[in-house]
């Protein structure tokens, strides 16, 4: 668009030009080629955008919308950062809070020397190999803990506080019998253990139900008839023991086991009297 040249000087209202060049002057905002009417001076203007009006029929200098930081952002004069950021953080670093709760860049946990587990998997503030941790898991699967004694005072053990009980190869090999002359309710003690009735007449064992002995779910305990009364298993108030056969035990010398499977569950296995 080429703008005409002759204006005359005094002719404010453009009086001479031709209508097609009235209309070139008049043109849409979005015409504009140049800044020819910008202004000599621009004092107090710096950090201003040229947009166009809200009224879409001119250009205006204008202040650039404004930004609110919030959480880990901060305005750095002008420039949008995190806080405490670095130009060049680093390798192996982590951006986050540290123990004090600053923001920025820092190390990451150190775990030790020798390529130790990192903090969050020391043991007791202690870092541990590889190695170690290898084999104090071999020795638990092992039932071979060092401490040869089952129970440790708290002067041995370091700890004013309480004394520990560790279970050892031996106890885990070892299944105590409790020994019953008349019938009998299992107590929560029998877990694990072998309830033996030396009764000379029939009797029973009852499994009493959750609500009365809460014995976890997989509990299973032994009963032995070793005397000549026959023994019969009866299930408390609420409760189920699933078996096959009977709930009798075939005689003396007879051994079941009952597992518990669920909250008023049990199973029965061995040796028991058929069904009729």
């Amino acid at each position: 668009m080429t703008l005409p040249t002759n204006i005359t000087v005094g002719d404010p209202d453009h009086a001479g030009i031709h209508n097609a060049e009235r209309a070139a002057i008049n043109a849409k905002p979005d015409d504009f080629v140049d800044l020819g009417d910008t202004p000599s001076s621009l004092a107090g203007e710096a950090g201003k955008t040229l947009v166009v009006n809200t009224a879409g029929t001119a250009l205006e200098l204008a202040s650039p919308s404004g930004v609110t930081v919030k959480n880990s952002i901060e305005d750095d004069g002008g420039d949008l950062q995190l806080v405490g950021d670095e130009a060049a953080p680093g390798v192996s670093r982590y951006y986050g809070t540290d123990s004090e709760g600053a923001k920025g860049f820092h190390e990451l946990p150190s775990g030790g020397e020798g390529g130790d587990v990192p903090s969050p998997h020391a043991l007791g503030g202690v870092h541990h190999s590889a190695d170690t941790l290898a084999n104090l898991n071999s020795k638990i699967s092992d039932a071979t803990l060092d401490d040869s004694s089952a129970t440790r005072t708290p002067a041995e053990h370091g700890n004013e506080a309480h004394s520990e009980t560790f279970v050892t190869a031996a106890d885990l090999s070892v299944v105590t019998a409790n020994v019953q002359t008349a019938s009998y309710t299992l107590v929560i003690g029998d877990a694990g253990k072998a309830v033996e009735m030396n009764v000379g007449t029939a009797n029973n064992v009852a499994v009493p139900p959750n609500s009365s002995v809460a014995f976890p779910v997989g509990t299973i305990v032994e009963v032995a008839q070793v005397g000549a009364g026959q023994t019969t298993i009866v299930a408390g108030s609420g409760v189920t023991v699933r078996t096959p056969e009977t709930l009798v035990l075939s005689g003396q010398w007879s051994t079941v086991s009952l597992r518990k499977r669920a909250t008023d569950e049990w199973l029965l296995a061995g040796d028991v009297e058929a069904s009729a």
